[in-house]
C-alpha cells in the first residue's frame, strides 16, 4: 500500500540465506516433533481413529505386526512423495520431504520412549482434546512456515491435476475411507472421539496461523483527502488513493484504502475523524497482507517518512 518507493536494499548474503533455512528447518522440525507427540500419546493410546499415511500404517500394523508402526508410514509417505515428485514437480515435492521423512522417525523416537503406552490420562475425551490441540498447534507451526507433511495432500492434489476433481471432496472420501478401514479394531465411540480430533486440530491450527496477523484495512471517504493522506502518512501507516464516482450525485471523489495494525485502529479512527468530522470510514478485518510495508522489508520506508514530516513542518 501507499506511494511507490523504489526499493534499493541489498540482497541477502549467502550466509543470511544459509541461517534463514536453517531456523526453517528447526521450525518446521519442532511442528513434526509436536504432531507425532500427540499422535502417539494421545491418539493410538486411546484407539482414537487417525486418517492419511499414519492411519495406513496402523491397518498394516494390525494385520502384519512385525512391520512397526513408523515403518510402515515411512512406506507410505515415500511411495507418495515420489508420486509428488513425478506428478506435482520437484518444487512441491522438495516443500514435504523434510515432514514426509522426519514424521516416521519421530513415530520410532516417541514410541521408542515408551509414550504409545504410556496412558498420560485417563478419560479418552481429555486424550482427544490434548491431542487434537497438540496436532493443531504443530500442524500450524509447520503451515505457518510455508510448509507441508504431505501425506493425505498428495493424491487429491494429483487427481486434481490430472483430472481436474476437486481437492475438498476428494480428501474428505479419502480419510473417511481410511478411518472406515480401521473400525474393524474400534467402537463409535472412537470415530466420535476421532472427528472431535480433527474439528480441534483444524480450528488450532488455523488460529496458529493467523497469530500475530491482526490487521484492519480503513476505505476512507472524504473531502479532506489529501490532509488525512498525508497525516497517515507521516504517522508511518501506507495509504494508496483511489477516484471514485459517488452513487447519487455522480460527482468525481477520491478515497483512501490503508492497511494498518489492530493495535493502530483507534488512533487512526481518531486521526481522520479530528481532520474532518463528517468523513465517512468503513473498517474491515483483513486475513492476510502481501507486499511492501508488510512482507517486503524496505529500507527506505523510515527515511521517507522523515522527509515527508520535515516538509510539512516548514
Amino acid at each position: 500500500m501507499g506511494d511507490i518507493i523504489r526499493n534499493t536494499a541489498s540482497k541477502p548474503s549467502k550466509k543470511e540465506v544459509v541461517l534463514k533455512e536453517a531456523g526453517t528447518i528447526a521450525v518446521i522440525l519442532v511442528g513434526v516433533a509436536i504432531t507425532t507427540f500427540a499422535t502417539i500419546a494421545f491418539a493410538l493410546p486411546y484407539h482414537i481413529l487417525v486418517g492419511g499415511s499414519t492411519g495406513l500404517g496402523v491397518i498394516t500394523n494390525h494385520f502384519i505386526p512385525a512391520i512397526p508402526l513408523s515403518a510402515a508410514v515411512l512406506f507410505f509417505n515415500v511411495v507418495l512423495l515420489l508420486a509428488a515428485r513425478f506428478c506435482l514437480g520437484r518444487r512441491y515435492a522438495l516443500s514435504i520431504i523434510l515432514g514426509s521423512l522426519s514424521y516416521p522417525m519421530f513415530l520410532a523416537l516417541f514410541t521408542r520412549m515408551g509414550f504409545k503406552n504410556a496412558n498420560l490420562v485417563d478419560d479418552p475425551l481429555i486424550a482427544a482434546i490434548a491431542g487434537g490441540t497438540l496436532m493443531g498447534i504443530g500442524l500450524g507451526i509447520i503451515l505457518r512456515a510455508g510448509r507441508s507433511m504431505g501425506g493425505s495432500d498428495v493424491l487429491p492434489l494429483i487427481l486434481h491435476k490430472k483430472i481436474g476433481t476437486k481437492i475438498g471432496p476428494v480428501m474428505y472420501i479419502q480419510d473417511s475411507i481410511i478411518l472406515l478401514l480401521q473400525f474393524f479394531n474400534a467402537t463409535v465411540t472412537d470415530l466420535i472421539l476421532a472427528i472431535l480430533v480433527v474439528f480441534i486440530y483444524s480450528t488450532v491450527s488455523q488460529k496458529i496461523i493467523l497469530m500475530g496477523n491482526g490487521l484492519v484495512q480503513f476505505q476512507i471517504y472524504s473531502s479532506k483527502t489529501h490532509e488525512i493522506l498525508d497525516e497517515l502518512l507521516n504517522f508511518g501507516i501506507g495509504a494508496t488513493l483511489l477516484n471514485g464516482t459517488s452513487g447519487l450525485l455522480k460527482q468525481k471523489m477520491e478515497m483512501i484504502n490503508s492497511v494498518t495494525t489492530l493495535t493502530n485502529m483507534n488512533r487512526v479512527k481518531k486521526l481522520i475523524l479530528d481532520i474532518d468530522p463528517k468523513a465517512f470510514i468503513t473498517i474491515s478485518m483483513v486475513q492476510e497482507v502481501n507486499g511492501r510495508g508488510f512482507t517486503i522489508v524496505d529500507e527506505n520506508k523510515e527515511k521517507y517518512r522523515r522527509d515527508r514530516l520535515d516538509r510539512h513542518q516548514q
